[in-house]
């Protein structure tokens, strides 16, 4: 075989092992779907208690709570192991009501058994996530 079809196949192979590696595992993938709908549990059920509204921000009565929505390489499955889940809440309300919704957030997280380890946070990005 001749020395540059060796080299090339050799990267190859180095390349498929480097692919290999940054995938993340069935366990990864596993404990990212459990938290994700972990965090959804914790909304759904303060949203149902009473703990968690926006009607005073003008969300609409009667209206379920907002999604929880994965975007990003978590979306995308694109993500090595270990890497942090891109998830946000889609709100559709004036800046008050969105810094209203953080802070309850903030609270229910605090106090909610299956949300130890949570933290909400407003992030403002100034380019669009496309």
């Amino acid at each position: 075989m001749p020395t540059h079809s060796l080299l090339r196949l050799r990267a190859y192979h180095l390349l498929i092992l480097v692919l290999l590696a940054l995938q993340p595992s069935a366990t990864d993938l596993r404990e990212r779907a459990d938290f994700s709908r972990r965090v959804e549990h914790v909304i759904r059920t303060s949203w149902a208690a009473g703990q968690f509204e926006l009607l005073g921000y003008g969300w609409p009565m009667g209206a379920p709570p907002p999604p929880l929505v994965l975007f990003g390489s978590s979306a995308s499955n694109l993500h090595s192991s270990g890497a942090d889940l891109d998830m946000t809440l889609l709100v559709d309300l004036p800046h008050a009501g969105q810094c209203g919704c953080v802070r309850q957030l903030e609270a229910i997280f605090a106090s909610h058994p299956l949300a130890a380890g949570l933290r909400a946070t407003a992030i403002y990005a100034h380019v669009p996530i496309l």
